[in-house]
């Protein structure tokens, strides 16, 4: 999302833009704030931060056993300070710790031109809906009724 987002303020000629990104996917990008800031973009980040690559962990919870290798900080993933590498970039940085938080921790990431909101999120915590192995994108899990799916769907579905 950080170059989709780099892209889209470019293009917008300084419109703000919001990007929500997950702490797997800002590892492989943190090289893009020199971007952000050298161009001066419009650029509000918040950081879905649950301690390493959810997505990839709830694959291995179905299909090996939870083990979490290369998913997790136990499992060899390394640890990031987000808040000092985007610091190092002078861009405002904050974080959200808790619930009651929230409201004025967003408030506060949008007072700056560019900022970066480090959200931390319970690492058991997955995500849903969820593309599974062998479905299509349209069937994502939790599923629906099969009468329903088949309802919603706007193009000839892949049978279930």
């Amino acid at each position: 999302s950080i170059p989709a987002a780099i892209s889209a303020s470019v293009l917008s000629k300084n419109k703000r833009i919001v990007v929500l990104v997950g702490d797997g996917s800002l590892s492989f990008m943190l090289n893009e704030f020199s971007l952000i800031k050298k161009l001066n973009l419009r650029i509000n980040i918040f950081l879905m931060n649950n301690s390493g690559q959810s997505m990839i962990r709830q694959t291995q919870d179905q299909w090996l056993s939870s083990n979490y290798l290369g998913s997790s900080h136990e499992g060899g993933l390394a640890k990031i300070d987000f808040c000092k590498v985007v610091d190092a970039y002078n861009i405002n940085t904050s974080q959200i710790r808790y619930n009651n938080e929230i409201l004025k921790g967003i408030r506060k990431c949008l007072k700056y031109k560019q900022s970066f909101c480090e959200i931390l999120i319970n690492k058991k915590k997955r995500v849903l809906p969820q593309v599974k192995f062998g479905r299509p994108n349209e069937d994502q899990e939790p599923l629906l009724p099969t009468k329903e799916y088949y309802q919603n769907m706007i193009i000839e579905p892949i049978t279930r």
